[in-house]
């Protein structure tokens, strides 16, 4: 069997693979399982694409690096994938400019998530409350700022706010989850989401806000959250927005060759010990790989693809000849019985997998 451009389709029963995509054929039409797969987000009118793009952009940057990014969104959206956060930690003035250069024209289908946290809507409070002397006041804060987020996306996209609520107190967490929820019948932003810290106490806080959307630290060499989220799911609707699913490049090699590029003539030896510490975890996951016809970022997707709570998979901006790899997930051989069992099973307390197992529903 041949498609219109005449590449081969591989053809497994009802499942075939176009483009690096999966596609299921299923009576009354075809279901594409690639990163391009919607999922909603309950408890929003939120839609995302199973892939997502996390950015974390500086303040300025030289022209060239610009560019680089907005065609690497576009390319991201041509691929299909519509998701699009911004960190928190990153400046969304620069955000602004990087959406408005990518994306000129008005998109239905895509959801941008801002990051909003307990620091920056103190910044906010300072810089929009005319009297100092003047008791606080979050919601009003909330206002000022959404706004002005929704003003800066204007009408390209849909705005989920991911808010991050630092050390805030559970009554002002209930506070802004009131005036969140607030905005969004008012149909200012698409929803919300509880940003948990890492950790396996990450969820520890959100209780306050009874979120059904949570953006989470998932990966494979950091499962510390799979068992809680997984029983949060178990009794009710929730979607997770998965963000550093690579383990700050551990996964995907990005990690190693920066730590080789940032050495310099007069850098010191490296310390072996150090090394050992944030590579050997990596190694143990070889298995993953050996023999199989997937790299080890692929088999990060594969797995957290798999949970049918994760609403996306936030990764960084791939490199342009990285691309094939990252949608070539989905056609990738999926992570077989053995494979998990020896995730989640017989690994539990070694330096790979010092957590434990979890339940994929």
């Amino acid at each position: 069997m041949r498609s219109r451009r005449g590449r081969r389709l591989k053809a497994t029963g009802t499942v075939l693979y176009l483009w690096g995509v999966r596609v299921v054929l299923r009576e009354g039409g075809i279901r594409f399982m690639g990163p391009s797969e919607r999922r909603a987000i309950p408890g929003t009118s939120a839609t995302t694409s199973l892939l997502g793009i996390a950015l974390d952009p500086p303040s300025t940057a030289i022209p060239a690096v610009d560019r680089g990014i907005v065609a690497g969104l576009r390319r991201a959206r041509d691929r299909g994938i519509t998701t699009f956060e911004f960190a928190h930690r990153g400046s969304l003035a620069r955000a602004e400019r990087l959406i408005t250069a990518a994306f000129p024209d008005p998109d239905p289908a895509l959801l941008f998530i801002l990051g909003r946290s307990w620091a920056l809507s103190a910044a906010d409070r300072r810089a929009f409350n005319e009297r100092p002397g003047e008791p606080l006041d979050l919601e009003r804060d909330l206002e000022t700022a959404l706004v002005e987020d929704v003003r800066r996306i204007g009408d390209r996209g849909s705005v989920l706010i991911d808010f991050d609520a630092g050390e805030a107190p559970p009554e002002r967490i209930r506070d802004a989850a009131r005036a969140l929820a607030h905005h969004q019948t008012e149909g200012r932003i698409a929803g919300w989401s509880f940003h948990a810290a890492p950790g396996p106490d990450g969820l520890a806080r959100d209780a306050a806000a009874t979120p059904t959307a949570i953006c989470a630290p998932l990966s494979l060499l950091d499962r510390s959250l799979l068992s809680p989220l997984a029983d949060r799911a178990s009794r009710g609707p929730l979607g997770v927005l998965v963000r550093d699913p690579f383990a700050g490049g551990r996964l995907d090699g990005t990690r190693f060759a920066a730590t080789l590029g940032e050495r310099g003539p007069s850098a010191a030896p490296l310390d072996v010990r150090s090394l050992h510490a944030e590579f050997d975890p990596v190694l143990h996951l070889g298995f993953l790989t050996r023999g199989r016809r997937r790299t080890l970022a692929q088999a990060a997707l594969l797995f957290l693809f798999r949970f049918p709570w994760v609403a996306t998979v936030l990764i960084p901006l791939p490199r342009p000849e990285r691309w094939e790899e990252i949608l070539g997930a989905s056609s990738a051989p999926p992570l077989d019985p053995i494979e998990l069992e020896t995730l989640e099973g017989p690994h539990r307390g070694t330096a790979a997998d010092g957590l434990p197992a979890v339940r994929s529903t």
